[in-house]
């Protein structure tokens, strides 16, 4: 989508909701009041696989990678990956977790990219959109913030590959009334859109589209689970929607050949190393 058609489409969906702004106002007021407060995910590090890693996972971004719904980082989405990696690959993975509840992509850059440790990742996956799309950012915003954020991960961590997850499926979460998730879910699709030409310009950068749907994880295990099964408050993930979510991640990562030839290549130094 060009910037002049995401303008325009921005533009009519902000005069359509101008008249129902208090009404929106009251909705998001009252969802705030009646959602529990959940405390995010403890154990922010860890290890999977062989004792002695050779791929360094980073997991940066938002509520959902503090693990908001879990109880520790090992049911939530790190450590599920990290398993599911160790597993395919055949190889240790040391992974580390750096987010925080609440956060945009200007405020991850701000305040959690320094937190980065010093010696380089190896794979880094962001999740972040929900918070910039709870505060109204502007898409064409949002897509100088995720650059900016891209730039300055890589000025921390590497040139290991990033990848950006899907956006929330905010349309699909059962805390909002209708009419929010219409209004907030139409501009997370908008993000979405922005992100996935934002990578694009970025070497070794990508975005997984899709794979976080409630909905359709209902459909394809039928009978097995209902809608409320996927969330922990109506928002928020629960550790199955975690494992879910991580696997399929995993797989987008296991099938894409430039990540995958990178970790190989970091398997071979690894071995040259201890010989």
């Amino acid at each position: 989508m060009n910037r002049a058609r995401l303008i325009l489409k921005y533009t009519l969906g902000v005069l359509l909701a101008i008249p129902l702004s208090p009404l929106l106002y009251f909705q998001g007021v009252r969802v705030k009041k009646t959602m529990p407060k959940l405390p995010e995910a403890t154990g922010n590090e860890g290890i999977a696989g062989t004792p002695e890693p050779s791929l360094r996972l980073l997991v940066l971004g938002e509520s959902t990678m503090a693990g908001v719904g879990v109880d520790t980082h090992e049911n939530g989405f790190a450590g599920h990956l990290a398993r599911y990696l160790a597993a395919q690959c055949a190889t240790g993975v040391a992974w580390n977790v750096v987010a925080k509840s609440g956060y945009s992509a200007k405020k991850a850059r701000e305040k959690l990219v320094p937190l980065i440790a010093g010696e380089p990742a190896d794979l880094i996956v962001v999740g972040l959109g929900a918070n910039d799309a709870f505060e109204l950012n502007r898409p064409w915003v949002w897509g100088r913030d995720a650059s900016a954020l891209i730039t300055a991960i890589r000025a921390k961590a590497g040139n290991a590959p990033i990848v950006f997850l899907s956006m929330p499926p905010i349309k699909e979460f059962p805390a909002f009334p209708e009419l929010v998730r219409f209004f907030i879910g139409n501009l997370s699709v908008m993000l979405a859109q922005t992100l996935m030409q934002e990578v694009k310009k970025h070497d070794r950068v990508y975005y997984v589209d899709g794979g976080l749907s409630p909905a359709d994880w209902e459909k394809r295990y039928t009978g097995q689970y209902q809608r409320a099964d996927f969330f922990s408050d109506g928002v928020h993930p629960s550790g199955l929607t975690y494992r879910i979510w991580a696997e399929t991640t995993g797989g987008f990562i296991i099938e894409n050949e430039e990540i995958m030839n990178y970790v190989k290549f970091l398997k071979i130094r690894s071995r040259s190393s201890l010989s």
